[in-house]
C-alpha cells in the first residue's frame, strides 16, 4: 500500500480517536475542571505511548538528533498540554460537538504554515478543503449565535 495511503488512513484513525476522546473528555469533566482533566489525561497518554514506543521501537528513543528534539519539544508543549487544556475547556463549556467541529478547522492552520515554513504548494485539492473548513465553521459559528 502507498504511503499516502497508510498515512490517510492513520489520519482517519486519529480523528476517530479524537472525536471519540471528546465525548470521554466531557464525560470526565462532569465533576472536574479542564486543568484536572488535561493532567490525568497527560499522563494516561505518557503511560500508554511510552509502552509503545519502548515495545515496538525503542532504538529511535536514544538516537534522535538534538535538533529534532528541540522541535519535538516545542510540539510538545504547544500541542499537548495547552493545546489539549484548551480543548477540553472548550468541550467543557460549549459541549463536544461544537468544539470538536471547531477543533476540525486545525487544518486552515497546517496548511498556513505548511506553506509559509516548510515550502509546500497551495494545491487544488487543499485550496478545496480549506474553503470547505472555512464555510463549515461559518455554518457553524451562525449556528451557535441564532
Amino acid at each position: 500500500m502507498p504511503e499516502t495511503t497508510w498515512g490517510i488512513f492513520f489520519a482517519t484513525l486519529a480523528a476517530l480517536s479524537w472525536g471519540t476522546g471528546a465525548i470521554f473528555a466531557r464525560r470526565g469533566m462532569e465533576h472536574v475542571g479542564s486543568g484536572s482533566g488535561t493532567l490525568v489525561s497527560l499522563i494516561a497518554g505518557l503511560v500508554v505511548t511510552t509502552i509503545v514506543a519502548l515495545v515496538f521501537d525503542s532504538r529511535p528513543l536514544v538516537s534522535v538528533h538534538p535538533k529534532d528534539l528541540v522541535w519535538l519539544a516545542l510540539f510538545g508543549v504547544i500541542q499537548f498540554p495547552l493545546g489539549r487544556l484548551l480543548n477540553y475547556t472548550a468541550i467543557r463549556l460549549a459541549g463536544a460537538a461544537p468544539a470538536t467541529a471547531i477543533l476540525g478547522s486545525s487544518p486552515l492552520i497546517s496548511a498556513t504554515w505548511a506553506i509559509i515554513f516548510l515550502g509546500e504548494r497551495l494545491t487544488l485539492p487543499i485550496a478545496v478543503g480549506i474553503t470547505t473548513v472555512v464555510a463549515g465553521l461559518g455554518l457553524l459559528l451562525t449556528e451557535r449565535r441564532a
